[in-house]
């Protein structure tokens, strides 16, 4: 799928108004971000053996300052519609449990 086409495809799929309630409602942080990623990797490793090494290479470990103005999109080291839909899967899972309070 070109670059062009996951984007169209992200923005068909996500529920409109998501990442702005999630991260409104819930405000992301290193620690709120600490406490999910354990979660998340483990169902993702459950689901597709390999997928933990995979996806820790695509993430940084972003200032506060950063977390503040991009929210979860912080965490991906690079932002480009080819990464975003790789690391999905995961963002997904971390909005999942951040909405299940964990």
């Amino acid at each position: 799928m070109s670059p062009e086409d996951q984007t169209h495809f992200l923005k068909a799929t996500e529920t409109p108004g998501l990442r702005e309630f999630i991260e409104g409602s819930k405000r992301w942080s290193m620690s709120r971000y600490e406490r999910l990623i354990a979660v998340a990797m483990a169902e993702l490793e459950e689901q597709k053996p390999g997928s933990n090494a995979r996806l820790l290479a695509s993430l940084t470990r972003p200032a506060e300052e950063a977390i503040r103005k991009d929210g979860l999109e912080a965490f991906l080291k690079d932002t480009d519609p080819l990464t975003r839909f790789d690391t999905r899967p995961f963002i997904e899972r971390l909005q999942k449990y951040s909405q299940m309070a964990r």
